[in-house]
């Protein structure tokens, strides 16, 4: 009996260590609405998104596997989409209001 708890127990580890490293949030999640209500006091020319915006770019392009070191240049990339799936349309209404914003990204 000792060999099957022992067995168990190993098992159990080693399950929860093979998952300690994978997380996901719903960061992509967001909707284009909520996108538009962070807190935008901290955006300025240089980077055209707010802090809170800029974390929720960096958890969405980990969660889909996109941090590969080049992770200004996919943040840029992913900011850009978002902006134009999320922008003004041409009646001064946000588009895709109700959308989560990892829709309007080029995920390949």
């Amino acid at each position: 009996m000792k060999f099957k708890a022992r067995t168990l127990a190993t098992s159990v580890a080693v399950v929860a260590l093979g998952t300690a490293g994978c997380s996901s949030t719903d960061a992509g999640k967001t909707t284009c609405s909520e996108w538009h209500a962070l807190d935008r006091d901290s955006i300025n020319v240089a980077q055209p998104w707010s802090d809170e915006q800029e974390t929720i770019l960096k958890e969405m392009l980990v969660d889909h596997e996109k941090d590969d070191g080049q992770l200004s240049g996919n943040l840029e990339y992913a900011a850009i989409q978002v902006a134009e799936f999320c922008g003004v349309d041409g009646s001064g209404q946000y588009k895709n209001a109700d959308q989560p914003i990892e829709d309007g990204v080029d995920w390949s």
